[in-house]
């Protein structure tokens, strides 16, 4: 047993690769130390993390963080849509005689590993276009008019959308067309936003409207989408719609101003066609499309956080909205697939009291509290134990609550209640 004194501080050399038992990671794991640490009876015990090695190798896009879900005539939810919802259905297949039985999801797994941003704009257009061409070759994709009879004015309008010069129209007399949903991008690097639209001849009418959802907040923050806060996360009972990010996408008749998050909303006119040339197509760039809210954050995972859950508490977690047992927060400096060497001016120490340490619960997690996939790569870090005498350091502030700081500190205290009053400090 190593037994503390005043003048002797003991240093523990921790390495993930030293941990015991089966089935456990990098992220959570056990060490048993083989001397445990005391101190004397009239002694207390503080321990601090002094030094750490950890690896910047979990993936941007991880098993957590890979999964799209797109929708497609969603006539209950999409409020635009909902005034077109009781229009009819001509040639109708079996079985679905509505508009809104015509509502069709997709679902795309991207594959993991780091990613910049145009990268991961590839991947998730190449998933995403082969996923609506199969769904396509087994019920074709139906994009529904907003009025009826060939010479409606909105149909006309929503012809017009569909074939523009330049493209060969598809002449029919039906209150829908068919098309299989195909997406493209832009990624505006002055904005750090991004733009995904469709640019198939139903995403340029006005409903073909569909959204788009990431589950996982870390993927939805590297499209900059909105995304949930962490305490919503932890909430259990809340619906998926909300636990994850979904965007809905907007069409150039349903928006009169002149941008869109940033962007330019590009609208057909009579006399032009708005189109870029990508390779041998031609891409038409108005239509139906989802912005970016926020910046594009390739970092989600910008720091990691060092856990000992057997030792004392010793800060306050905004995340828990409690105590919680937090050693360090550890920036991640050096870039994807690299190491981060911390040694802190300014080290987190936790006050343990007489407590006999014989083993040590570590975790490393994300600012969220989920565990970090490190793939199999080990960390190590450094955790100094000192001994002090009672009364020598504070277990806590004199004035736990700030009650009488804050006090003090009040308005009233600080400046006379009324004009014309002189004191020491103040002289109108």
């Amino acid at each position: 047993m190593v037994k503390l004194t005043l003048d002797k501080p003991y240093t523990v050399h921790a390495r993930s690769m030293d941990r015991v038992g089966v089935g456990l990671t990098p992220s959570s794991y056990k060490l048993v130390l083989n001397d445990p640490i005391s101190c004397d009876n009239h002694h207390y015990m503080k321990c601090t993390l002094v030094s750490a090695k950890v690896p910047s190798t979990f993936y941007t896009v991880d098993t957590r963080n890979k999964q799209l879900t797109l929708e497609f005539n969603n006539f209950t939810d999409f409020s635009y849509m909902q005034q077109y919802a009781h229009l009819g259905v001509d040639s109708p297949v079996t079985g679905k005689t509505a508009r809104a039985d015509y509502k069709r999801t997709v679902s795309v797994t991207l594959q993991e590993g780091n990613y910049n941003i145009e990268e991961l704009m590839a991947e998730v257009k190449v998933k995403v276009n082969a996923a609506c061409a199969e769904e396509h070759a087994t019920e074709a994709f139906r994009t529904f008019m907003r009025g009826e009879g060939v010479g409606n004015a909105l149909r006309v309008e929503d012809m017009a959308d569909a074939y523009p010069p330049g493209t060969t129209p598809v002449l029919t007399t039906h209150s829908h067309i068919e098309s299989a949903p195909e997406f493209h991008w832009e990624y505006s690097k002055t904005l750090n936003k991004i733009r995904l639209y469709r640019h198939d001849a139903g995403g340029r009418m006005a409903l073909g409207k569909w959204s788009i959802m990431t589950a996982g907040p870390k993927l939805g923050m590297c499209l900059g989408f909105n995304t949930p806060t962490a305490q919503q996360l932890k909430q259990e009972n809340l619906p998926d719609s909300i636990r994850t990010s979904k965007m809905v996408s907007t069409h150039y008749l349903e928006w009169t101003e002149p941008e869109y998050y940033g962007f330019q909303i590009i609208k057909r006119t009579a006399t032009s066609t708005p189109s870029v040339e990508v390779g041998s197509d031609t891409i038409y760039t108005y239509g139906h499309t989802v912005n970016s809210e926020n910046c594009v954050n390739m970092f989600a995972n910008d720091s990691v956080y060092v856990r000992i859950s057997n030792l004392s508490t010793n800060a306050y977690e905004t995340l828990y909205g409690g105590s919680t047992n937090v050693m360090a927060v550890i920036p991640m400096y050096a870039g994807q697939s690299s190491e981060n060497f911390h040694s802190p001016n300014n080290p987190t120490s936790c006050n343990i009291g007489r407590q006999l340490v014989s083993e040590l619960d570590i975790q490393l997690t994300d600012a969220t509290g989920v565990l970090l996939d490190f793939h199999g790569v080990e960390h190590e870090f450094q955790l100094e134990f000192e001994a002090f005498e009672q009364g020598t350091r504070h277990n806590k502030p004199s004035d736990p609550q700030y009650i009488q700081e804050n006090f003090m500190k009040t308005f009233s205290n600080l400046v006379p209640a009324a004009y014309g009053r002189h004191n020491s400090a103040y002289v109108e």
